[in-house]
């Protein structure tokens, strides 16, 4: 009727080539989300930075800008 032992090598074949698989690849998932949660976190720590520091620098630019403007209108 046909080969059985043929059918079973290539289930048994399949179950390896399947289980070596989740073996990498659910490793390989946890660390692909570790590093993509570590570098949100880290973009959105340089985005704030980045965020203060204009901030800072546009209000000492005004600050040093009204300055200016009032000590050449008291001269």
């Amino acid at each position: 009727m046909g080969k059985p032992e043929l059918l079973a090598d290539n289930i048994s074949e399949a179950l390896i080539t399947t289980a070596v698989g989740l073996v990498v690849g659910i490793p390989a998932m946890f660390a692909f989300f570790f590093f993509k949660n570590r570098y949100a976190r880290l973009t959105s720590r340089l985005a704030r930075i980045c965020g203060d520091l204009h901030h800072g620098l546009t209000h000492a630019m005004r600050t040093r800008m009204r300055l200016q403007e009032g000590s050449e209108g008291g001269a």
